[in-house]
């Protein structure tokens, strides 16, 4: 399929498709779910909307409907000239048969704020979202938004994002852990370390309480001093006693 698009054969890459998918067993699912997405992302690229529509169709009849989803949004917003409109009309679609699904809101947040380089947007998504997801869901949505605005965004958003999680749900030693590694990355040490301290003095259990410790030495023992290895130490063992 992939030769005949390189000469712009639209026609003897249908071919091959339907040719392959006919021809796979039912059993290979992942293999004929792969041919699936790419037909569809070649009708994206070189069809017309109607015969996308069409491919769409019968693709999500085959499989499961979320997946196809998910993942042909994701390979469409990744070519150098996304096509927006077809890959926004998918997620509305999305958001309207999954409005409960975390996963749809975090990629479709991704997309946002990545692809599409909207953070007005973004932002709004994430505001809407804790207002249709079961509260369950809600550390993990927020915790995403807040790496994605560390990575793509704007970093002190993502702190002040992190600050809320932590304060409301101050013993998710994950959300501790993301938080500090997001910081790690970004480098600010006075923070980082204030940031451990805190960590370091909540009253959790001792298996979590020993991986915020290791990873608190390992952070000193790349970056920081003897002294600061020994203060970090001493912590550890005025928490033990």
């Amino acid at each position: 399929m992939a030769f005949h698009m390189d000469l712009q054969e639209l026609t003897q890459a249908r071919t091959v498709a339907e040719r392959a998918l006919e021809r796979i067993p039912p059993e290979e699912a992942v293999e004929k779910r792969n041919i699936w997405l790419a037909y569809l992302n070649m009708e994206s690229l070189f069809g017309s909307n109607e015969t996308f529509t069409i491919i769409l169709s019968r693709a999500l009849a085959y499989n499961n409907p979320k997946d196809i989803y998910l993942r042909l949004s994701q390979m469409m917003a990744k070519v150098p000239t996304p096509k927006f409109p077809i890959i926004d009309e998918l997620y509305s679609n999305m958001l309207r048969k999954y409005s409960t699904s975390a996963h749809v809101y975090k990629q479709y947040l991704q997309y946002l704020l990545t692809a599409k380089k909207d953070p007005s947007m973004f932002r709004s998504t994430l505001n809407h979202s804790l207002k249709i997801l079961p509260a369950r869901k809600h550390v993990a949505v927020i915790s995403a938004a807040a790496v994605l605005e560390y990575k793509f965004g704007d970093p002190e958003r993502g702190r002040t994002i992190f600050e809320g999680i932590v304060s409301n749900y101050p013993k998710h030693t994950d959300q501790w852990n993301i938080y500090i590694d997001m910081e790690t990355k970004r480098g600010d040490q006075n923070y980082l370390r204030k940031l451990f301290d805190r960590a370091t003095s909540l009253k959790l259990s001792s298996k979590n309480m020993k991986g915020l410790f290791k990873k608190y030495m390992k952070y000193e023992q790349d970056h920081g001093t003897p002294e600061r290895m020994e203060y970090v130490r001493n912590r550890a063992v005025e928490y033990v006693h």
